[in-house]
């Protein structure tokens, strides 16, 4: 639990904190007035009522960077009539992804999903979408857009995404963010197969340390999807007026993508510890190894040992101590011992 989350404990229901840790310095507001035959685009620095103004026939998309801008949403808020607890939900990033529906509009929170190639780290960022009659708010957090392919989209091309409704728009949001999922997994799925392969080359202790690693970033992944799953599922069935029933039918299609991908965590988790339990057994084979290596040769010098520590007593009554030949007789006689030794280990398998 971070720090900022700390602070809200014992304070009312409704308080405006973000419990994130980035700080975006200026305010990022983009509008965006779309419909089949328009498109324009407005980036702000701060919130003008004035901007808000619709087109005819057309749909409105007000895009907020930036969630430690806590005046800034409970602007918008209040302008849109958004329930107190909702904007304390938009800017506590300690939560899970979830579908609210209200009487005058519908919310969705979810997460963005971006991995560090070099230390195969997740880092979770929270959106909210905020779906109503003809607009859409979305509320992203972190410094880079999260929604840049589908505004990209809208600006190329007239398709789906321009001449349908707002819900569609929220479909193209969740789904851009989905297919980043994939890419996600795609990345953790190779690094788990070549931590398979070189499982009996790599080092004892860096393998163990990966395998944790990567179990833990498993489950925080589980974290975003497993309640997204649940939230879309919500959505898709919901009767609102906000939401088509053909925009129901694609957001059916995102919950099946994020199914599979909660088989495709499970199933990386299920590798994970298949290669854990390798690890344990290879640790345990290597240790098996030394003691029988330890054990054949004890077995060996124990003999060696006995008849070393039988003439080793020097008593006056031992005739062999006074024989020229004595010596090298005792070293022949190991000798052979030892041989027959080896030679029988060998015989029985102990020392392939």
């Amino acid at each position: 639990m971070s720090k900022k989350k700390r602070n809200k404990v014992g304070l009312s229901p409704g308080s405006i904190i973000y419990t994130g840790k980035f700080s975006n310095t200026n305010a990022c507001i983009r509008i965006t007035k779309y419909s089949q035959d328009h498109l324009n685009e407005i980036d702000l620095a701060e919130f003008r009522i004035d901007a808000l103004l619709p087109i005819p026939n057309g749909n409105l998309w007000i895009d907020v960077q930036g969630l430690d801008q806590v005046n800034l949403i409970t602007s918008i808020g209040n302008e849109f009539g958004l329930h107190p607890i909702l904007i304390e939900n938009i800017v506590d990033v300690e939560q899970r992804p979830k579908f609210e529906e209200y009487d005058n509009y519908l919310c969705l929170i979810f997460d963005t999903l971006t991995l560090n190639e070099e230390t195969y780290s997740i880092q979770n960022l929270q959106n909210a979408i905020i779906l109503g009659q003809d607009f859409l708010i979305s509320f992203q957090e972190g410094h880079d857009d999260s929604f840049r392919t589908v505004r990209e989209r809208m600006r190329n091309t007239i398709g789906k995404t321009r001449s349908k409704g707002s819900d569609y728009l929220a479909y193209a949001l969740v789904d851009a963010q989905v297919d980043g999922y994939y890419l996600v997994m795609d990345r953790l799925e190779e690094e788990v197969e070549t931590l398979e392969k070189n499982i009996e080359t790599s080092n004892e202790t860096d393998i163990r340390q990966k395998i944790l690693h990567l179990k833990k970033e498993l489950i925080k992944i589980r974290r975003s999807i497993q309640p997204l799953r649940e939230a879309l599922g919500k959505m898709s069935r919901t009767d609102s007026a906000y939401i088509e029933a053909s925009t129901s039918i694609f957001l059916k299609d995102v919950f099946d993508h994020l199914v599979y991908l909660m088989e495709l965590t499970e199933n990386l988790k299920d590798m994970l510890s298949s290669i854990y339990d390798l690890y344990i057994a290879q640790i345990s084979m290597r240790m098996n190894n030394v003691m029988k290596a330890l054990t054949i040769i004890s077995s060996i010098f124990i003999p060696l040992s006995f008849i070393a520590s039988v003439y080793g007593m020097n008593f006056d009554n031992m005739p062999e101590l006074r024989n020229p030949h004595g010596y090298f007789y005792v070293l022949g006689i190991m000798f052979i011992i030892l041989l027959g030794m080896i030679g029988y280990f060998k015989k029985r398998g102990w020392m392939d």
